[in-house]
């Protein structure tokens, strides 16, 4: 059922575009999506651990808010036309200083648990490194 309703609801949706060029380059990066009677994708994510994605914080405030009457999915493959897999969402955890300052967000991040483990998917290693370092 849900790959049914997958391609009904994302017919329209382009491939991935990453500085003006398709591109499938990026396996652990995948969509979230919300199913109800039909799917629709929110926000994108990414795999940082077998079992553990990185996404906005605004992207959990809407799955936990708006959407919260939906299952949600995290899907990834080559492209929203060629799928590999997808799995449940079990879980969100929202950074807990995630908020407005100023008219500007602030922490906007989050982690996604899903119900398993992906395997077959190499996780994007988390950068340690200070965003100034060459």
């Amino acid at each position: 059922m849900f790959w049914t309703m997958m391609a009904s609801s994302l017919a329209a949706t382009p491939p991935p575009v990453v500085n003006g060029q398709l591109t499938s380059d990026w396996p652990a990066v995948g969509m979230l999506v919300a199913c109800a009677h039909d799917c629709q994708q929110y926000c994108s994510a990414t795999l940082i651990q077998s079992q553990w994605l990185l996404t906005a914080a605004h992207c959990a405030e809407a799955a936990l808010g708006e959407l919260s009457s939906h299952t949600h999915f995290f899907s990834y493959g080559p492209s929203i036309y060629d799928l590999d897999g997808y799995e449940e969402i079990a879980g969100w955890e929202i950074h807990p200083g995630y908020g407005y300052q100023n008219d500007l967000i602030v922490n906007d991040l989050a982690l996604v648990r899903l119900t398993s483990s992906l395997l077959g998917v190499e996780p994007i290693p988390l950068n340690k490194e200070p965003v100034n370092s060459s």
